[in-house]
């Protein structure tokens, strides 16, 4: 099962799907930056929590603001 978080902003009515899982575009910026998903597989074979926070749904719990107008005025599902 694929976890997505539904947002909402009150402020701009933009609505967003953010993904639970981490895809090798969330690396980009990171050492893991260029790893391929087969690449990505292994390494959470070795360690399951490897890639833990770099989700978008997690970035977005760290901090919930609209990505269309910055504002805290969100709720999410």
């Amino acid at each position: 099962m694929m976890a997505i978080l539904q947002v909402e902003c009150f402020d701009c009515l933009s609505i967003f799907s953010l993904r639970g899982f981490v895809e090798p575009e969330d690396l980009v910026g990171t050492q893991w930056e260029g790893c391929s998903k087969e690449e990505m597989g292994k390494l959470e074979d070795e360690d399951s929590f490897i890639f833990e926070g770099l989700d978008p749904w997690s970035k977005f719990d760290d901090n919930p603001v609209c990505l269309d107008c910055g504002s805290k005025r969100v709720i999410s599902y």
